[in-house]
């Protein structure tokens, strides 16, 4: 879990927080408006690509800094190498699931929003 004590993981965990508190504003917001655009739910998808491109970035940080080690270090043992690059794959992991979640709740919310629009077209 040293990952997360990085930028890098710092910011895929404030991705996660705003991802999840933007989705529950959204939520409100269409429970409480009977006209709702679609257009307003692309946040939601944003802040999931955001994260993956952030997680990306950890990944290539954390190769750059274990290949300078090496490079430093001169001889070194091949377990060393590819402990520092699990590590650094860890970013690429967490901002994967953010964008997959990220698609999910926009899909959720996006398909919810047509089932109440056409339930408010029947009715008038």
């Amino acid at each position: 879990m040293f990952w997360i004590y990085q930028p890098q993981g710092i910011a895929l965990v404030l991705c996660f927080i705003f991802l999840v508190s933007f989705t529950f504003y959204k939520v409100i917001q269409i429970r409480n408006t009977i006209q709702f655009n679609i257009v307003r739910l692309n946040g939601i998808y944003q802040v999931g690509i955001i994260s993956m491109l952030i997680g990306i970035m950890g990944t290539l940080i954390g190769k750059i800094n274990a290949f300078k080690a090496i490079a430093d270090a001169g001889d070194i043992s091949p377990d060393i190498v590819a402990l520092s690059i699990k590590e650094s794959l860890y970013y690429s992991v967490a901002g994967l699931i953010l964008l997959i979640v990220s698609i999910l709740f926009y899909g959720i919310i996006k398909e919810w929003v047509n089932v109440l629009s056409i339930k408010d077209s029947k009715e008038n």
